[in-house]
């Protein structure tokens, strides 16, 4: 019952350990996964910033805490292995020192190249991630913008002015009579292939669009709506150009007032001049202006966004001291623990205690001496087995020839006639009664003694 008792005990102290590396196991695996997944979430982050331009500080910020709540997790997890590795030794528990110097061995082969990467690579992002944001970028960007801008601009002006000429030419050539509205529409037709025109529209201070010509190239056409309030404050006297949206293109409009030959004040009717932008230069425009503006957004992200990249290269040094360290402790527990274990067995056994087996967990050279110290300790017990049965049949074998002495030394004593006893050399063995008187010997003195030293010459020839 003892040595079952003593199995059972343990086995479950040798299943505590082997639960506790299971649960180390899955925490170190989950923890991996998911340092996997922000690794490929934060490869991402231009991607998502650029999908959420408002959310760019919150979400960089976001990383950034995340990132140090992954350094201060393996920050915890090292230092308590290295903890737990001081307490073992100071309780001079057994292959403390030897774990020791393992776990020191790898931190170090891990520490230097990394250290040695860490600077190496953060040097490379710093240096990146200021010629993202150098000057000579933002000056092409912004000349860029500026070119784009000065287009429409300047197409705008265009409007105005041959707005303008036509609308002199319609002044001084009366064309809006109706008897010439005729030549009106060939004046238009001309100058809108003279200019090079999009789209040319004269309207009436009655709001009644009078002549249109428009050029058969433009893909989307809109005309401007008589009763629309570019028309109504135009025959208020303004002078103005606008940008209209149609469909995927813009449409440059200028609208000046016609005024009477009469009075000078007096605004007769409107000319609308349109510029036709394709959607190929607006889808430029916008991703210039657009490029430009995300580019002042991260400008201004561009400490977080390197102090971002430098705490997660900090976070995967890190990661691999961590790796070291716990690779360092799995080999030391690998050799030590079995050490240790066969220490303990080895004091059981010097203690008298020969039942101890070792569980074999590895085939390596230390489960090749525990098997060595089990197969030992098998052939102690089997020796110390048959060293027990031989010593109780020498017990009674040495009963019996006590006995059968006995038995001789009586029978000895009770015969008249003088009885000794040599062996093979010739040394006395028993002597009775009779011979010791016979001889005049003392038999206490003489066993065991050549019968010719003890025997006198005249009683040699009788013996």
């Amino acid at each position: 019952m003892t040595e079952v008792d003593d199995n059972i005990t343990g086995s479950n102290e040798s299943n505590r350990p082997r639960r506790k590396r299971r649960r180390e196991w899955i925490i170190t695996l989950v923890v991996f996964l998911l340092l996997m997944i922000f690794t490929r979430f934060e490869t991402q982050l231009f991607e998502l910033t650029a999908k959420l331009p408002l959310s760019n500080s919150i979400l960089i910020l976001a990383i950034i805490n995340l990132n140090i709540l992954l350094i201060i997790l393996f920050l915890f997890l090292i230092f308590r292995n290295l903890f737990k590795l001081l307490l073992e030794r100071r309780r001079a528990v057994p292959g403390a020192k030897l774990r020791t110097k393992l776990v020191v061995t790898f931190i170090a082969l891990s520490l230097i190249p990394t250290m040695l990467l860490y600077f190496v690579s953060a040097g490379f992002i710093t240096s990146s991630i200021e010629n993202w944001f150098n000057q000579q970028i933002e000056s092409s960007l912004q000349e860029s913008l500026e070119v784009a801008q000065t287009y429409y601009k300047n197409s705008a002006s265009n409007a105005l002015y041959y707005a303008d000429q036509l609308a002199n030419m319609i002044k001084e050539q009366r064309l809006l009579k109706e008897e010439n509205i005729g030549q009106l529409e060939q004046l238009l037709q001309q100058k809108q292939v003279e200019y090079n025109l999009g789209i040319v529209e004269v309207f009436s201070s009655t709001f009644e669009e009078l002549v249109r010509s428009s050029n058969p190239q433009i893909p989307e056409a809109e005309f401007t709506d008589p009763g629309s309030d570019n028309i109504r404050e135009a025959l208020e006297g303004n002078r103005f150009s606008r940008i209209t949206p149609i469909g995927r293109a813009d449409l440059i409009r200028g609208v000046v007032p016609i005024y009477s030959n009469w009075n000078p004040n007096d605004v007769v009717g409107v000319v609308v001049v349109n510029y036709y932008v394709p959607y190929s230069l607006v889808n430029k425009m916008k991703e210039i202006s657009n490029s430009f503006e995300q580019f002042k957004n991260t400008k201004l992200l561009k400490g977080n966004i390197k102090s971002g990249y430098l705490v997660f290269l900090l976070l995967i040094a890190l990661v691999i001291i961590f790796l070291a360290t716990w690779f360092g402790f799995h080999l030391a527990r690998g050799i030590t623990v079995p050490i240790q274990e066969l220490a303990v067995a080895t004091k059981r056994v010097a203690d008298g205690d020969l039942n101890v087996l070792l569980d074999v967990k590895s085939d390596d050279e230390v489960g090749s001496l525990v098997n060595s110290f089990n197969t030992m300790t098998t052939d102690l017990r089997a020796g110390r087995q048959q060293l027990t049965e031989a010593n109780i049949e020498l017990q009674s074998s040495n009963l019996e020839l006590d006995q059968r002495r006995r038995y001789m030394e009586t029978i000895l004593g009770n015969v008249t006639a003088g009885i000794i006893s040599v062996d093979q050399e010739g040394r006395l063995t028993t002597i009775n009664a009779a011979a010791e008187k016979l001889l005049q010997i003392d038999t206490a003195k003489v066993l065991g003694q050549n019968f010719k030293e003890i025997v006198s010459e005249e009683h040699l020839p009788m013996v």
